[in-house]
């Protein structure tokens, strides 16, 4: 069995969003999921085991069906999610 296993991906910050880089900084947090998603269908992963936040804070509509949207681009992968704190 392969299985990848990601937390805190924390989709949703802004880090340093006071700084020109912030907005940046967001989309790569997006990105980081969109290259897992990727790994998952080129390997042939069985599990992606979501360890706990996967969103920064309550998700927004847009922000949750973004990231169905994502999960639906796995072949065959299951997905795990646990809360966080």
């Amino acid at each position: 069995m392969k299985f990848i296993h990601i937390a805190d991906v924390h989709l949703g910050a802004v880090p340093d969003s006071s700084m020109p880089w912030g907005e940046q900084r967001a989309r790569e947090i997006w990105s980081s999921l969109e290259h897992i998603i990727s790994v998952c269908n080129e390997e042939k992963v069985d599990l992606l085991l979501i360890a706990g936040d996967l969103f920064h804070r309550q998700p927004l509509v847009r922000e949750l069906k973004e990231a169905d949207y994502l999960f639906q681009k796995l072949a065959a992968t299951q997905v795990v999610i646990m809360a966080g704190n």
